[in-house]
C-alpha cells in the first residue's frame, strides 16, 4: 500500500510538471450582437461549482433568443465530455447541423 502511495505521488508530479503555470491572457467578453443570426448551441454543466447554472442558461437565452441552450444537471464542466458523452453527442445530433 505505501508503494502505491509513493508511485501515485511521482505519476502526479510527473503529470503536472508540464501544466502551465502562467494564467491565460483574454480578451473582453464577446458582444452577443455578433453571434445573432449565427446558430448557437449552449451546453450547460449543472453540476459545475464555478458559476449558477440556471444564472447561466437565462442570460444565454436572453442574450442569444434563437440559441439552442440545455442544462445536464448531474455533470461538472471537468466532466461533461466523459460523463455525460451520450447526451452531449445527442444535444449536438438533434441540432441537425
Amino acid at each position: 500500500m505505501r508503494r502505491r502511495s509513493w508511485v501515485s505521488r511521482v505519476l502526479l508530479q510527473e503529470r503536472t510538471a508540464g501544466f502551465p503555470t502562467v494564467r491565460p491572457v483574454t480578451g473582453p467578453r464577446p458582444d452577443p450582437a455578433g453571434l445573432r443570426g449565427t446558430r448557437v448551441d449552449v451546453l450547460v454543466a449543472g453540476g459545475a461549482r464555478c458559476h449558477d447554472p440556471a444564472r447561466v442558461a437565462r442570460a444565454a437565452r436572453a442574450a442569444l433568443p434563437g440559441a439552442r441552450v440545455d442544462v445536464l444537471p448531474h455533470v461538472s464542466h471537468h466532466a461533461l465530455p466523459l460523463a455525460a458523452a451520450g447526451e452531449v453527442a445527442a444535444f449536438l445530433a438533434a441540432g441537425g447541423g
